[in-house]
């Protein structure tokens, strides 16, 4: 947080906890970095938190900063749903997902009550849940341009697709919405 250059004298007293590092505000960057676009450097400075705390010079299970099992460092969090491009809109119905990368991409997503994973491939993507149901009408995939097939619970659903977007008839969906590209 704080450094004092060389020839330059450090208070007798200094700051509290001005020579440490503390993952929470380090995470919050990278977060903020990803959701503007700068994925590389973002994810430089999460590998920089994680080359720290390797099990080797630090406890890779607590990132410590201002004493033991501080709170702060749950900023990784972030980059979950940044990273994954999540939306939800509970009035709309409406889940969606733009993962920053065309790759094969899988990540977890939660909201109250419900959650699960979500997965793509350059054929398909899935929506699984693992806990929970939930209620949609519509499903964000921003970036593609056609959908051939909906799958909900098994079913085969109608559907509309327009800008990246699927919109159907209002689902209680209990274990996965699969979409073919």
């Amino acid at each position: 947080i704080c450094d004092y250059p060389q020839g330059t004298q450090k208070p007798k007293i200094p700051i509290a906890y001005c020579e440490e590092t503390m993952t929470g505000f380090e995470y919050s960057f990278a977060g903020l970095l990803c959701s503007q676009g700068k994925i590389a450097e973002g994810i430089r400075a999460v590998k920089a938190i994680r080359d720290r705390f390797d099990g080797k010079k630090r406890n890779p299970w607590n990132e410590f900063e201002c004493g033991n099992n501080y709170a702060r460092s749950m900023a990784s969090y972030a980059l979950i749903p940044i990273l994954g491009g999540f939306e939800y809109h509970l009035p709309k119905k409406y889940i969606g997902f733009k993962p920053y990368t065309q790759e094969d991409f899988k990540t977890i997503w939660s909201l109250e009550g419900v959650w699960g994973s979500f997965s793509q491939t350059k054929s398909s993507a899935k929506l699984h849940i693992a806990e929970g149901n939930i209620c949609l009408s519509s499903f964000g995939l921003k970036g593609k341009k056609a959908v051939s097939k909906v799958i909900a619970d098994n079913n085969i659903i109608e559907f509309e697709f327009k800008d990246g977007v699927i919109y159907f008839d209002e689902l209680h969906i209990e274990d996965n919405l699969e979409i073919i590209f």
